[in-house]
């Protein structure tokens, strides 16, 4: 990799952004030969991408299951344990207990992480090679599979990925075996129950992928759970930390950590937690965005 060039598409692609200053910023950090420098790397890498054709092959692969699973005309029915929407009045109570929901599997295809977000999932995966990563909320497999094609890339990794809808889970794992990836543990059921068996079973964790059930208080008890079974240096990955008001909050709690938290990167949609436990004081923080 490049570093000149690197810093040099960062400067071309956020050039007509307010958040240049910042991109710049991060773009200092390529040089670092520590956790932080791999972390600019990764950032800016996934911003304006430049796969190898082994990477592209993989990734067509991927985002034909996609567009498979955008075109079904199938129905899915599922227990959803989640918020559901950003102005949902669930209560805590409603949504361990879960919604049942009969939705058009094309409509549960569409919550996979668009592209452009999941290129940063895959540079982080691609960049820090975590041996161990966990994720929350398979979906279709569509975001599990971007970090398996990571993985494959550097020769290494597990995942164990949780799910709360049994029926999706399934589909997700006929998607990660149709890609050819098998390396990897289906967890399904409420997180709040599987999320504890799986950090003892697994840690200590290299990586995390947090999308899960998007409610304000169990996302910032599932970061303080991860946190602790986490390697000494780990990354967290954060989806839709402005989904609603409440993971708004949860972000900014997370933004105002004093220990463990050596860098943050937000992205608006997405947020990155560079994790050190031998850091104290507040994070770096890194503000990608207008």
């Amino acid at each position: 990799m490049n570093i000149r060039d690197l810093k040099r598409r960062v400067v071309r692609s956020a050039r007509r952004t307010r958040a240049l200053p910042e991109w710049r910023r991060l773009a200092r950090h390529c040089d670092d030969g520590d956790d932080l420098g791999r972390l600019a790397r990764a950032v800016i890498w996934a911003r304006d991408p430049s796969p190898d054709a082994t990477e592209l092959t993989r990734i067509h692969a991927i985002e034909a299951r996609r567009y498979e699973l955008l075109s079904s005309d199938e129905s899915v029915s599922f227990v959803d344990h989640g918020a559901i929407s950003p102005d949902s009045d669930l209560s805590e109570e409603e949504m361990y207990e879960g919604t049942t929901r009969t939705i058009p599997l094309s409509k549960v295809a569409a919550a996979s992480k668009p592209q452009a977000d999941a290129w940063y999932l895959y540079s982080l995966v691609r960049e820090f090679a975590p041996r161990t990563a966990i994720e929350m909320g398979t979906c279709v497999g569509i975001s599990a599979a971007y970090q398996f094609a990571a993985m494959a890339r550097s020769g290494q990794g597990r995942l164990v990925t949780m799910e709360g809808g049994e029926s999706v889970a399934k589909i997700a794992e006929e998607t990660l075996r149709g890609l050819g990836y098998d390396n990897f543990e289906i967890v399904v059921g409420r997180h709040q129950d599987t999320l504890p068996a799986v950090l003892a079973a697994n840690a200590p964790i290299d990586f995390a992928f947090v999308d899960g059930d998007h409610a304000e208080s169990t996302t910032a008890t599932y970061q303080d759970q991860i946190l602790e079974r986490a390697a000494d240096r780990a990354v967290i990955f954060h989806d839709d930390i402005r989904w609603s008001g409440g993971m708004v909050r949860t972000w900014q709690h997370i933004c105002d950590s004093r220990s463990a938290v050596r860098a943050v990167v937000d992205l608006y949609t997405v947020g990155v937690c560079l994790v050190d436990k031998s850091h104290v004081g507040p994070p770096t923080i890194f503000r990608l965005h207008p």
